[in-house]
């Protein structure tokens, strides 16, 4: 069985132009705070302003939601080619086991998985796959930055920013338990529906409509 890392190679390049764009992004935006720091500096102390400096803060605020808007779109584009192929990939192994595949689930089950569980990759593939980069390449960056004004805040920030994952770590495993409550709910709830409709014909002529929907 493959695992999520190896589902991703097929991708990997368009997922890591994602994340160089992302981190392109976190260093414009410390650039930008430096310059708006020079703006304020030079405002306070009521110095001539440099047309360059503002064309500098607009060109940047401009850029970086375009650098941002194609880290997703990249994503995207990534996590819709590996959903299909793997999508591709269980209807061949379905179809190859023929019968044999009731002992793994039933109809309504495995095309629930199919569909709702494929679809559940997008998260990883899309966001948190390029996040798991760039949480560590920002909080690097703006160390780097804040330790040519003030060593110790930087030490401060390294020291802090392990508590992050954690919590990240945390909420993630409580939300793949909950996810696989609802992923398992799902696949009784389309089994169920599909052993409906295959026997809907036969309720109609036995007349128990009635009794069907008193369950």
């Amino acid at each position: 069985m493959l695992s999520l890392r190896q589902i991703v190679q097929s991708e990997k390049s368009r997922l890591h132009l994602a994340i160089a764009l992302g981190a392109t992004a976190s260093l414009l935006m410390i650039w930008q705070c430096w310059l708006l720091a020079t703006l304020c500096d030079l405002a306070l102390h009521q110095q001539p302003i440099p047309s360059s400096l503002l064309l500098h803060i607009l060109v940047l605020w401009l850029l970086r939601p375009l650098l941002l808007a194609a880290k997703d779109l990249l994503g995207l584009s990534a996590s819709q080619n590996i959903r299909t192929s793997v999508r591709h990939q269980l209807l061949q192994l379905i179809s190859q086991a023929g019968p044999l595949r009731q002992r793994i689930a039933s109809d309504g089950d495995l095309s629930t998985r199919l569909l709702e569980q494929v679809d559940a990759l997008d998260p990883y593939i899309s966001r948190y796959y390029p996040q798991l980069f760039l949480v560590v390449l920002c909080p690097l960056f703006i160390s780097v930055a804040v330790a040519t004004q003030s060593l110790l805040a930087a030490l401060l920030l390294l020291a802090t920013a392990p508590l992050i994952p954690i919590f990240m770590i945390l909420l993630g495993k409580r939300a793949a338990q909950a996810s696989q409550q609802q992923v398992q709910a799902l696949g009784l709830l389309g089994g169920r529906f599909l052993e409906f409709l295959r026997g809907a014909a036969l309720i109609r002529q036995l007349q128990a409509e009635p009794l069907v929907l008193n369950r």
